[in-house]
């Protein structure tokens, strides 16, 4: 292993028991056995290896939901994938959804560069799903850029705990409910667009 994924290795165990404000370079230099000077040779502050770690974070997410995706037989098949993977993914990644109502103000800034890159990748991850939809005939998506976009922002809110917790319904029938209402709708009729 290399001194600098040390330092993030260290640095994220940390992150995560004690917070960012918490934690020191000093910290993290005696936690990766090497010197403070080591560090700051790799990064130049601590919000910069905060940053590192929740990269790293968002790309085993993706690494994760990926082959969830991949291993699913059907488009429908795969949504459920895409949204359980990323629930029960989320307890893993500690410092990527560190962000609380109490703490949204203090790491939003350092978290928010990975999760627009995340969401970029959500968005055209999610129109390759509905576009194999539309090709197989499972689906029927007019505007397949304006509905990956709605899904994937629209979920967000599922990545806050918090969000999820206040209705006290377990994750997997949470999911499966969202899958049926996105594939259904909620209407009977189609609404005229104005």
């Amino acid at each position: 292993m290399s001194k600098k994924s040390d330092i993030l290795k260290a640095a994220a165990l940390l992150f995560a028991q004690y917070s960012l404000k918490k934690v020191t370079m000093d910290e993290i230099a005696k936690k990766a056995s090497v010197s403070k000077a080591t560090i700051y040779k790799y990064f130049e502050s601590k919000e910069e290896v905060f940053d590192q770690v929740v990269k790293a974070e968002s790309t085993q997410l993706w690494v994760a939901v990926s082959k969830a995706v991949d291993a699913a037989p059907s488009v429908v098949e795969k949504l459920r994938a895409y949204l359980l993977t990323k629930i029960t993914n989320f307890h893993d990644l500690v410092n990527y959804y560190r962000v609380t109502r109490e703490t949204f103000i203090e790491y939003y800034p350092y978290v928010e560069s990975a999760r627009a890159e995340f969401i970029a990748h959500e968005k055209e991850f999610i129109k390759e799903i509905l576009e194999e939809g539309n090709r197989t005939g499972e689906l029927k998506v007019e505007q397949v850029e304006l509905t990956a976009h709605t899904i994937v922002i629209s979920l967000k809110s599922m990545e806050f705990s918090w969000a999820i917790e206040t209705c006290g319904i377990p994750f997997k029938e949470y999911v499966d409910f969202l899958i049926i209402l996105i594939m259904n709708g909620i209407g009977r009729e189609k609404i005229n667009e104005k």
